[in-house]
């Protein structure tokens, strides 16, 4: 039996890149090592962790005599800068380094996907799995996880947070339909949620009318209190609801 990557952590302690490859060739070798969970968790740090290099200033921003190279900003350049005792400096890998996370992310989403294999393989999760994509604002892998799991108040807790409406509506779409499984409680939820929003929100609110009334979810005086907590919505967004309900 091969050795247990875990075993050789401490080597790449300074090395987060090198580590990241070796684990990610041992992945790709060893499939039923007793340590996957405790692997997956690794690279999910790495993944999603903001800088691998730690360093806080490139070689190609240091010229021959040690000093910081400066320049222009031009309205085409399409490198990043920050502002330095009136001087612009260019970090000239702020490009690489973006694509670099971003491909990152990519595979750290990719990883959690992984952790929900066949009926005849082990489930590869825990709650660090979560914690880790908290910390590291990872919104993509945090919705992936939250509906794996059913936990559907915290998952539109997110589209929430972000303030997309489109999303929330269309995750409530999908989850929130009792006839098939999911939690119709989630309009309720929705529909606080417009009602303290304090914007005009009168479509999304037409639309999340359509399935409180088609599903009887909540009485019509409920509503018409929820959604009075919202300066900006007119009472006649509702009057069609309400029309229907006091036939």
């Amino acid at each position: 039996m091969l050795p247990s990557p875990v075993d050789f952590l401490n080597i790449f302690v300074h090395h987060p890149r090198s580590l990241m490859e070796f684990l990610e060739r041992y992945t790709n070798k060893v499939k039923d090592s007793p340590a996957q969970l405790e692997i997956h968790n690794t690279l999910l740090e790495l993944y999603l962790s903001y800088d691998l290099n730690f360093a806080s200033l490139s070689q190609n921003s240091i010229n021959e005599n040690g000093d910081l190279i400066t320049d222009q900003l031009s309205s085409t350049a399409t490198m990043s800068g920050a502002k330095s005792n009136g001087r612009i400096i260019l970090d000239r890998n702020d490009v690489n380094e973006e694509k670099d996370r971003q491909e990152r992310r990519r595979k750290g989403l990719l990883l959690l996907k992984s952790a929900w294999p066949t009926e005849q393989e082990q489930l590869l999760y825990d709650d660090l799995m979560i914690i880790l994509c908290e910390m590291n604002a990872f919104k993509e892998g945090l919705l992936y996880l939250y509906e794996k799991l059913k936990l559907y108040k915290e998952l539109i807790a997110c589209y929430m947070q972000a303030h997309d409406h489109e999303g929330l509506i269309a995750c409530c779409k999908r989850l929130g339909d009792s006839g098939k499984g999911g939690d119709p409680s989630l309009w309720s939820d929705l529909l606080n949620y417009f009602g303290e929003h304090g914007e005009d929100c009168s479509k999304e609110v037409k639309e999340v009318l359509t399935y409180i009334e088609r599903d009887d979810i909540l009485p019509p005086i409920i509503v018409l209190q929820t959604l009075s907590r919202n300066p900006c919505l007119m009472l006649s967004v509702i009057k069609d609801y309400l029309a229907r309900k006091l036939e």
